[in-house]
């Protein structure tokens, strides 16, 4: 649908500035400016069909925040990991496993 719009708003942009050109040689420069104004129009909507919206702000990823719920915390992590290809079973088994060693642990330095 995009490219449809494209190629009419630049055909609708190349008749503008034709037409501004004859609107100046028989009407006069103020004319001219209106057909020349409107095919700058058109060239900027053919642009931007060509590349999309370039004032659209990328969407942030949502991170934990105390502001959040705990279940809504828990469904931003849970997500994270999935996208590090870590699923919950083995974040949950990796926190359990550090929980059992305590020798894995930084900065604790006992020795049993």
């Amino acid at each position: 649908m995009r490219q449809i719009f494209q190629v009419v708003f630049c055909i609708c942009s190349v008749l503008c500035a034709a037409a501004a050109f004859f609107l100046g040689v028989f009407l006069g420069f103020f004319y001219a400016l209106i057909g020349a104004g409107a095919a700058l129009i058109f060239l900027l909507l053919t642009l931007l069909m060509k590349h999309g919206n370039p004032f659209r702000r990328e969407e942030e990823e949502p991170h934990p925040d105390f502001m959040n719920t705990d279940e809504e915390n828990e469904r931003i992590r849970a997500a994270a990991q999935n996208e590090l290809g870590q699923t919950a079973a083995d974040a949950q088994a990796e926190v359990q496993t550090a929980a059992a060693e305590p020798d894995l642990i930084e900065g604790n330095d006992e020795k049993k």
